[in-house]
């Protein structure tokens, strides 16, 4: 619920070129629309030229830009009774003004077109009347209909959801065994009239009461964030809420890295179970840990360098499976120390915290008990069991929130969280990047070790580098790794499936909610907006409480109803890290990805190809059973 909401109200949208620019050409381009600019004026004046200034939307407490002339680069100015024809973004509202301007300068506002929605590929005509000196008017109408540029999602929804209810099919035809009476009765009957019945004994007994420790629905979740994963960062058909969002606000793209990020923590909690089972020595441990994050952070610096010779003194430190490795650092030495290995040992530690409280008596796990011996805090021993992760959990939360608002920028404001650039404010914040986050990188890292082109400097015109895998974000990445951890200690300490499920739709609720008071439900407004370049408190409540819902439907669906196998995300969620290192090195190779004409439709054929090509390798590697693993 929670999740909708934020989705709901908090837009984001994006682009890379000029919202409004001079042009020559009529023809039809993705993401665009052709505006007839008349002006008509009735006691012309010589001397007065008019000019066209407008305003993105996305771009928060920006000033309106004026239109370019292609050929010099200046102000393009408008002659009095004559017709221009101007290319408008069409992926977010944009404002416009118009203004006259008198050779001493002098510039007089005429009219305004407020925020308005340009559709893909339509024509528009803004008419100016003026007379002078006078009233003017804007009327701005549609010159024709325009087609849902959203036709290729739409399309692409009904062939998935056509090619499932077929597989769904397929599977209960076999199941019932029709396709083997269509296919197989009368070979059978041709064998059994010439050599008998053949009966075939199975000596090998199924191990359904085995318990397993690898839920499927893990992997399926795991699956569903890396495909996800692919698909955006192959490009996502050029659809702006399959980019990042630019500053504030949140996307479908934004969400992946999180979940992730929230899964792997999930996953944690049950493989250093079965470590303190197998009673691992902590030092063995402790070297795991350290190979783990040593190799995934090479890996991530390798990935960094595949797209040009790299020039050591500007390789870029920073990365998706740095921020991996950093985090999965912190919290696999936080759970070395203070993992369980099974309710018996938690039942060890209830007795201790009971005497600690002055009782001896003991509360089981999830076995009915009197009321007399249940201790006030049975219902919440997920967290009290585990009160010191909680802690350092909460205390990385605090400190990146702490460090953001309250620490000061050299020529910054304190608690400045903004893109910079000289369009933020008018430019009084343009050397104000990111604020903390931004200078601790920059003076750490060195400017040249970190991103240089982020995704916000095509609205905000930012100079300066920004890396939104820094090192401040890693606190609140560990914060909703732990968030995923906590996922896993419910699962794992209570039994009935009905506790799981209602733990997990408490905290998505709680965290969900949070991040609504944080942001006031609004995109720019609130104490601490969304933003996924900041990875700001907000953000990963939000990604989390999304996490925690998908985590309840994958559970239910797959390991308790048995509705769904998991399949095709169980397969790359099964070699995730195998699948995401090779989707990025060979990323620009046939038949991954390969050219195509510049169409929404077109594009989101090849990207989701993309997508499909590294499920089908994930495919083919789980029924060869080859699984890597770190």
């Amino acid at each position: 619920m929670f999740a909708v909401i934020l989705l709901m109200c908090i837009p984001v949208k994006a682009y890379q070129v000029a919202p409004v620019h001079e042009t020559n050409h009529a023809d039809c381009t993705m993401d665009e629309a052709l505006l007839h600019v008349h002006i008509t004026v009735e006691k012309p004046d010589s001397s007065v030229e008019f000019l066209l200034e407008y305003k993105s939307d996305v771009c928060y407490e920006c000033k309106y830009q004026p239109v370019l002339n292609s050929s010099t680069g200046g102000v393009f100015y408008f002659h009095q009774n004559s017709n221009v024809d101007l290319k408008v973004d069409t992926q977010h509202p944009v404002a416009l003004m118009v203004f006259a301007a008198w050779p001493n300068g002098t510039i007089l506002e005429l009219c305004r077109v407020d925020s308005f929605s340009f559709k893909e590929c339509g024509n528009y005509s803004l008419y100016i009347m003026k007379d002078l000196p006078g009233n003017s008017t804007c009327n701005l109408t549609p010159d024709s209909e325009v087609w849902d540029s959203n036709i290729p999602i739409y399309v692409a929804i009904g062939v998935f959801v056509a090619l499932a209810l077929l597989w769904i099919f397929l599977k209960f035809l076999i199941r019932k065994g029709y396709i083997y009476k269509l296919f197989c009765m009368q070979s059978d009957h041709l064998v059994t009239t010439d050599l008998g019945i053949i009966t075939i004994v199975n000596e090998e007994q199924p191990e359904n009461n085995k318990s397993k420790e690898r839920l499927n629905s893990l992997d399926a979740f795991r699956g569903i964030a890396i495909t996800i994963m692919i698909f955006v960062n192959y490009g996502g058909g050029k659809y702006w809420f399959f980019r990042h969002s630019r500053w504030n606000g949140l996307t479908v793209a934004d969400l992946v890295f999180p979940w992730f990020v929230f899964i792997m923590g999930t996953a944690m909690a049950f493989s250093f179970r079965g470590v303190k089972k197998r009673k691992v020595s902590k030092l063995d441990i402790l070297k795991k840990i350290v190979f783990r994050t040593v190799v995934l952070f090479i890996l991530g610096i390798i990935i960094n360098t595949k797209d040009s010779v790299t020039e050591p003194d500007k390789l870029r430190i920073p990365g998706v499976l740095q921020r991996f490795a950093a985090t999965y650092l912190v919290l696999a030495v936080m759970e070395m120390f203070f993992a369980h290995p099974d309710p018996a040992d938690m039942e060890d530690d209830m007795r201790l915290i009971n005497r600690s409280l002055g009782s001896n008596s003991l509360a089981s796990i999830d076995a009915p008990h009197p009321p007399q011996q249940t201790k006030w805090w049975h219902p919440i021993r997920d967290i009290v069991l585990y009160w010191a992760e909680w802690i350092i959990g909460l205390s990385c939360a605090i400190v990146h929130v702490a460090v953001t608002f309250a620490v000061q920028v050299p020529d910054c404001d304190v608690g400045n969280i903004g893109p910079g650039g000289p369009l933020y404010y008018n430019g009084s914040h343009a050397n104000c990047t990111g604020g903390v986050a931004g200078y601790i990188d920059r003076w750490i890292l060195g400017r040249d070790r970190i991103y240089q082109s982020p995704s916000f400097r095509f609205v905000y015109s930012t100079t300066l580098p920004y890396d939104p895998e820094g090192i401040l974000g890693t606190l609140t990445s560990i914060f909703i790794c732990f968030l995923g951890l906590h996922a896993g200690k419910i699962m794992i300490t209570y039994r009935k499936n009905s506790s799981k499920i209602f733990r997990l739709m408490l905290f998505a609720v709680l965290t969900g909610g949070l991040a609504l008071l944080l942001t006031k439900c609004s995109q720019n407004k609130g104490w601490v907006p969304i933003n996924k370049n900041l990875w700001s408190l907000s953000f990963v409540l939000a990604t989390g409480s999304m996490a925690y819902l998908l985590l309840i439907v994958c559970y239910l669906l797959i390991d308790v109803k048995q509705f769904w196998s998991g399949a095709p995300f169980i397969y790359p969620g099964k070699n995730s890290i195998l699948v995401y290192v090779c989707h990025e090195m060979f990323s620009n190779c046939f038949p991954v990805q390969f050219k195509v004409p510049s169409t929404h439709g077109a594009l989101l054929a090849v990207h989701l190809w993309g997508a499909a090509f590294w499920v089908l390798v994930s495919y083919y590697l789980y029924v060869k059973k080859f699984f890597l693993a770190l």
